[in-house]
């Protein structure tokens, strides 16, 4: 059975990353990371959806993720996936926390400045939380966010997709 733990910091260090650092992080995105949106309803209140906005980079390396994690924050989470297999590591940003970092590698992004593009859009879309609470979102903002939602989705398929640009 997996097991994972759990290691956080800071979200991001406190000097300004180097372009070369933005620069090594944007490929590291492009060919070991992902961008996503997850939504979450409640049974409970009707039409109440969230929207969660995620970076993750992967690797088996856990000290390059460390690495990594020294320069931007995040946090790192490690599955032992089995006997047969080494412990992969997952460093993440949520919220935010991503913001920062996908302003400093998005010229450098090739493969996933789409992604990056629909994730800081519905950022700008995010309410105080205690407005938000009070009042709900409104129709356009959830169609937004949703919209949103979707394409990223269709973006971040598996599989053979027939239009596949490079930047």
């Amino acid at each position: 059975m997996p097991s994972k733990t759990k290691k956080q910091a800071k979200f991001m260090a406190a000097e300004k990353p180097s372009a070369e650092e933005c620069a090594y992080l944007a490929g590291f995105i492009d060919g070991e990371g992902t961008l996503t949106i997850t939504m979450h309803s409640r049974k409970d209140r009707p039409g109440y959806l969230r929207f969660n906005l995620r970076l993750a980079v992967y690797n088996t390396n856990i000290q390059l993720l460390e690495r990594l994690r020294a320069i931007w924050g995040g946090t790192i989470t490690i599955s032992n996936r089995g006997s047969k297999w080494k412990p992969q590591g997952q460093l993440y940003w949520s919220e935010l926390g991503l913001v920062p970092i996908i302003d400093c590698v998005m010229p450098y992004l090739k493969l996933k400045n789409e992604q990056a593009k629909i994730i800081l859009d519905v950022q700008t879309t995010k309410m105080e939380a205690s407005s938000g609470r009070r009042n709900g979102l409104s129709e356009h903002t959830v169609e937004r966010r949703a919209l949103a939602y979707a394409r990223l989705k269709t973006l971040n398929k598996r599989g053979r997709q027939d239009a596949v640009k490079i930047a």
